[in-house]
Protein backbone atom coordinates (compact mmCIF):
# COMPACT_ATOMS: atom_id res chain seq x y z
CA UNK A 1 0.00 0.00 0.00
CA UNK A 2 1.44 3.81 -0.97
CA UNK A 3 1.39 6.61 1.09
CA UNK A 4 -1.17 8.66 -0.74
CA UNK A 5 -0.77 12.64 -0.02
CA UNK A 6 -4.41 13.00 0.72
CA UNK A 7 -4.10 9.87 3.32
CA UNK A 8 -0.85 11.16 4.49
CA UNK A 9 -2.57 14.97 4.95
CA UNK A 10 -5.82 13.10 7.04
CA UNK A 11 -3.89 11.69 9.36
CA UNK A 12 -1.43 15.17 10.06
CA UNK A 13 -5.23 16.69 10.35
CA UNK A 14 -6.34 13.50 12.92
CA UNK A 15 -3.38 14.42 14.91
CA UNK A 16 -3.43 18.03 15.31
CA UNK A 17 -7.02 17.24 16.04
CA UNK A 18 -5.82 14.56 19.05
CA UNK A 19 -3.36 16.23 20.82
CA UNK A 20 -4.54 20.28 20.39
CA UNK A 21 -6.77 19.52 23.43
CA UNK A 22 -4.22 17.36 25.50
CA UNK A 23 -2.06 20.54 25.52
CA UNK A 24 -4.88 22.81 26.24
CA UNK A 25 -6.32 20.57 29.33
CA UNK A 26 -2.57 20.80 30.48
CA UNK A 27 -2.36 24.55 30.72
CA UNK A 28 -6.08 24.49 32.33
CA UNK A 29 -4.89 22.04 34.82
CA UNK A 30 -1.68 24.11 35.41
CA UNK A 31 -3.64 27.20 35.90
CA UNK A 32 -6.42 25.66 37.95
CA UNK A 33 -9.59 26.55 35.32
CA UNK A 34 -11.36 23.93 36.16
CA UNK A 35 -14.22 24.15 34.23
CA UNK A 36 -12.00 24.33 30.86
CA UNK A 37 -10.17 21.05 31.94
CA UNK A 38 -13.18 19.47 32.07
CA UNK A 39 -14.46 20.50 28.66
CA UNK A 40 -10.88 19.97 27.26
CA UNK A 41 -10.52 16.38 28.93
CA UNK A 42 -14.31 15.53 27.41
CA UNK A 43 -12.68 16.22 23.66
CA UNK A 44 -9.98 14.50 24.60
CA UNK A 45 -12.06 11.24 25.08
CA UNK A 46 -14.41 11.66 22.59
CA UNK A 47 -11.47 12.34 19.50
CA UNK A 48 -9.94 9.36 21.32
CA UNK A 49 -12.37 7.02 20.81
CA UNK A 50 -12.87 7.61 17.13
CA UNK A 51 -9.62 7.84 16.52
CA UNK A 52 -7.87 4.80 18.03
CA UNK A 53 -9.21 2.58 16.28
CA UNK A 54 -8.50 3.53 12.78
CA UNK A 55 -5.11 5.05 13.15
CA UNK A 56 -3.42 2.24 13.43
CA UNK A 57 -4.79 0.97 10.48
CA UNK A 58 -2.67 2.50 8.51
CA UNK A 59 1.04 1.01 8.60
CA UNK A 60 4.32 2.66 7.58
CA UNK A 61 6.89 5.81 7.90
CA UNK A 62 5.37 8.29 5.81
CA UNK A 63 1.95 7.82 7.57
CA UNK A 64 3.83 8.11 11.26
CA UNK A 65 5.76 10.79 9.78
CA UNK A 66 2.05 12.11 9.16
CA UNK A 67 0.58 11.56 12.34
CA UNK A 68 3.72 12.61 14.10
CA UNK A 69 3.85 15.85 12.87
CA UNK A 70 0.21 16.65 13.36
CA UNK A 71 0.53 15.61 16.56
CA UNK A 72 3.52 18.51 16.70
CA UNK A 73 1.36 21.00 15.50
CA UNK A 74 -1.82 20.11 17.40
CA UNK A 75 0.24 20.31 20.64
CA UNK A 76 1.80 23.64 20.05
CA UNK A 77 -1.09 25.88 18.42
CA UNK A 78 -3.15 23.82 21.70
CA UNK A 79 -0.45 25.26 23.90
CA UNK A 80 -0.98 28.42 22.43
CA UNK A 81 -4.92 28.98 22.21
CA UNK A 82 -5.12 28.03 25.70
CA UNK A 83 -2.77 30.41 26.84
CA UNK A 84 -5.10 33.25 25.54
CA UNK A 85 -8.21 31.93 26.74
CA UNK A 86 -6.57 31.33 30.16
CA UNK A 87 -5.05 34.81 30.31
CA UNK A 88 -1.26 34.44 30.57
Amino acid sequence: MSATLATCAWLFCRGALQLMPVSMSTVFISRGKYGLAGMTSFAISVLWWFNAGSASSFVGVPYAVAYGGGAMLGTVFGMFVARRIAHD
